[in-house]
């Protein structure tokens, strides 16, 4: 369990501050559809730290209060604090901003020789930009989300006047993950922290979407309660998630313990075998023999369907981590836990999310294993709504049973 000290507390909460001033600076936007690129890159100004010779400084009036100014049309644009307030009183601001005006944002060390270049880069893609962050503000799931990461690693890098460009998604994903409703958007950029997790994680080169799906992974595990907690914590990730030794400031050492075999994992497992008629008397104490038999046709499929793809499945035969199902590598290197439910009433799943993590929290590849919910068929839309608000996968079969659909085909 990650418990964060006094300083990271504060970092953490500074994060859900920045947040929600841009949230509410977004939303009262006349259209966001039609916002300028001056006020797209304020946006991502507010995301941003200052520094002094003592470290962090006081950012506002060199980039917050500016920013404000900008996004919200205020003339003449205020200079102190004070005045920032009294202008937002003055323009009948919503109080969401302006009680979000007061406390200290920006948590992002944006790199100073592309903070004026990448103006000019946003004034030349703003076209491309501008409903990547009117989505970013709508996202319901964590596919939607990764799309969208997808679609920024194809935007241009940002140059400077001297020296190698910076990858976009330095400058947007602090932005949208201040804009994601759940909370659930990682903030991927070349911060150590964010290095060396991606190298522990075995994902330094790997795409952004796959970058993406690596870090929100991570989130529900060991007290990593979203986005925002994640950034604050990615150096202690270490022995507590990821399972590995490492020292923060050793990067090189993280690298090359991606190499090694992995570790066996806590819990036992066995390959997926056929279900029976033995099987059906373990099961059916725990419901009717019909939802049983089920349940064993359910588990035999995806065997099937799975050799069939030429994927590794196994099953829990630990006490403390019997799951239905896992298979290995789905996805370069990722692994796939599932729990089949012969209902697609939505407390089975509830149930089913349950078992779910608690089974994760076993497994040596807990950092790169995905959890998903095999249902018998297509679910309602509260199911669908709740699996994606909790970032958990979520499969059926279709009706003649000789497919799997959903976020993954088989």
């Amino acid at each position: 369990m990650i418990k964060l000290n006094k300083e990271r507390r504060y970092w953490f909460d500074r994060h859900h501050n920045t947040a929600q001033l841009i949230r509410a600076c977004f939303d009262a936007l006349p259209d966001p559809n039609k916002a300028s690129p001056s006020v797209l890159h304020a946006l991502c100004r507010l995301t941003w730290i200052t520094h002094s010779n003592r470290g962090v400084a006081d950012n506002r009036e060199a980039v917050v209060i500016p920013s404000l100014c900008e996004i919200l049309n205020i003339t003449p644009a205020a200079s102190r604090q004070d005045d920032l307030l009294h202008a937002l009183a003055r323009i009948n601001a919503p109080q969401t901003i302006c009680a979000a005006a007061k406390a200290e944002v920006g948590f992002t060390d944006f790199y100073a020789p592309f903070r004026n270049t990448s103006w000019n880069w946003m004034t030349t893609h703003a076209t491309k930009i501008r409903p990547l962050m009117v989505a970013a503000r709508r996202l319901k799931s964590d596919s939607s989300a990764s799309s969208l990461y997808d679609l920024i690693s194809q935007l241009p890098p940002i140059p400077r006047k001297v020296g190698g460009p910076l990858p976009a998604a330095n400058l947007l994903t602090p932005l949208v993950a201040c804009l994601d409703p759940r909370a659930r958007a990682p903030i991927i950029n070349s911060a150590k922290s964010v290095t060396l997790a991606l190298k522990q994680l075995g994902l330094f080169h790997a795409t952004l979407s796959e970058k993406f799906s690596g870090l929100v992974g991570l989130i529900g595990q060991a007290g990593i309660e979203d986005a925002f907690f994640l950034d604050v914590c990615l150096d202690l990730l270490g022995k507590t998630v990821l399972g590995k030794a490492v020292d923060p400031i050793d990067s090189q050492k993280a690298e090359k313990l991606t190499q090694e075999p992995p570790k066996k994992d806590g819990a036992n497992s066995a390959p997926l075998g056929l279900k029976d008629a033995e099987d059906l008397k373990v099961i059916s104490l725990g419901g009717t023999k019909k939802r049983a038999q089920l349940h064993n046709k359910m588990t035999n499929r995806l065997l099937a369907l799975c050799k069939k793809h030429k994927l590794t499945v196994d099953e829990g035969s630990d006490k403390a981590c019997r799951y239905d199902a896992r298979i290995q590598n789905y996805a370069k290197g990722r692994d796939l836990l599932i729990e089949a439910k012969t209902s697609t009433e939505i407390a089975d799943s509830r149930l089913a999310v349950g078992q779910l993590l608690d089974y994760r929290r076993h497994l040596a590849k807990r950092a790169s294993t995905d959890i998903a919910v095999l249902l018998p068929q297509r679910p309602d839309s509260k199911v669908m709504n709740f699996l994606d608000d909790v970032g958990v996968k979520l499969i059926w079969f279709k009706e003649d049973f000789k497919s799997i659909t959903g976020e993954i085909e088989l």
